[in-house]
């Protein structure tokens, strides 16, 4: 944990947190700062055919929150869809998906078996472990 004692955390002011702010207190990057993250919507295929030209550092397929719930089947066929045509890419892919128990679970499953670099859980009431070990078996 960050923080010993949270509920302290959150009585602090402004003024209060940011003398605490200390920039020579960071952990190292293990892989080097990401300039850039391109957020696409997976229902717009014109986006998603430039995955294999993108300059960007990583490229997040959103599954949730930019999609109609009467579109997320359709927005998850276009992200197999190009991730199966993918060949090659100068992006990390990553799969912004829905809660685990709001279909997210499944959206993992049927995306389990093509190229991606990460998983964007919704929400921190998961544990990003559990899910890990159903990925990687």
């Amino acid at each position: 944990m960050l923080f010993e004692d949270i509920e302290s955390i959150k009585k602090l002011t402004i003024e209060q947190k940011t003398k605490l702010l200390n920039s020579n207190n960071r952990y190292q990057l293990k892989s080097g700062l990401h300039r850039s993250n391109m957020m696409l919507n997976p229902l717009n295929l014109k986006h998603l055919n430039q995955l294999d030209n993108l300059e960007a550092d990583a490229v997040t397929l959103n599954l949730e929150d930019a999609i109609a719930p009467a579109r997320k089947k359709e927005a998850l066929l276009n992200i197999a869809l190009a991730l199966s045509k993918l060949k090659e890419t100068n992006s990390e892919i990553i799969i912004r998906v829905n809660p685990l128990n709001k279909g997210g679970l499944e959206e993992i499953k049927f995306l389990k078996d093509f190229c991606f670099n990460a998983v964007n859980l919704s929400s921190m009431e998961y544990r990003s472990h559990s899910f890990t070990r159903f990925l990687l078996g």
